[in-house]
């Protein structure tokens, strides 16, 4: 249970009807997730289509490097540390 429900239900008696119960949840989607909006953006798919491009680049970018780096270090017969 969250934090204010254990207090609150022992100051209920179990008996006086409730009005009003509520109910709060976070953090159950991924980080990537967005919130849509109701009124969608025409730019978003230009921002979006953007990011996926840049990730997809530092990914290839980084495998490069890495590559770089351990052909130098085995060349040199070092183990990059």
């Amino acid at each position: 249970m969250g934090r204010n429900a254990p207090t609150l239900l022992h100051r209920w008696d179990g008996v006086t009807p409730l009005r009003q119960v509520g109910l709060g949840v976070s953090k159950l989607t991924h980080e990537s997730a967005i919130q849509m909006s109701l009124f969608e953006d025409p730019k978003m798919e230009y921002y979006r289509e953007w990011d996926r491009q840049f990730d997809e680049n530092r990914s290839r970018y980084e495998d490069a490097k890495l590559l770089a780096y351990e052909r130098k270090h085995r060349e040199d017969g070092t183990d990059g540390v």
